[in-house]
């Protein structure tokens, strides 16, 4: 049983692994984009 339960935890890690990579790029770009504008 818990093997199952971890084999289910990686690839539901796998699976969300883009989407919180995407969300962190995300988030950088925007608080880059503060900070330029804090510069300028």
């Amino acid at each position: 049983m818990p093997k199952d339960l971890s084999k289910d935890t990686h690839v539901w890690r796998v699976f969300m692994a883009p989407h919180v990579i995407v969300s962190g790029l995300s988030h950088l770009r925007n608080g880059f984009v503060f900070f330029f504008l804090i510069i300028i």
